[in-house]
């Protein structure tokens, strides 16, 4: 249990994610996909939760190619980061962490991405 600025105890629960940074190599040097969302504008990389029975390299390559809409080869293991945030909404303090992976870009295009995201 956490406890809130107002001194509320909150549950904790944890959270699991992968996804990953995809990137291309143009003549005018290394390009990297972000996903952004515009009210309120975020700017991060793709990623997202596991499917049952999926591992983190197939979840990370999955929510990649939902997100950005480009088909990606995996190049090597980024590792985790993890972080804290609260849903007021819910009353619960997540701890997340969040596996990364390295992609490069093997086809697709930014245009098919989804609608969780306004662009890519």
């Amino acid at each position: 249990m956490r406890r809130d600025r107002k001194d509320r105890i909150m549950p904790v629960k944890d959270a699991l994610s992968a996804g990953g940074v995809v990137y291309r190599v143009t003549s005018e040097g290394v390009q990297v996909a972000l996903v952004m969302r515009e009210d309120p504008e975020i700017w991060a990389l793709p990623k997202g939760g596991l499917m049952p029975n999926e591992t983190l390299t197939e979840a990370a390559a999955r929510e990649v190619r939902e997100e950005t809409g480009l088909e990606v080869e995996l190049v090597g293991d980024l590792g985790p980061i993890d972080y804290w945030f609260t849903s007021r909404a819910e009353g619960v303090r997540y701890h997340k962490i969040v596996h990364h992976y390295l992609f490069r870009a093997v086809g697709g295009s930014v245009a098919d991405h989804d609608h969780e995201y306004d662009r890519v």
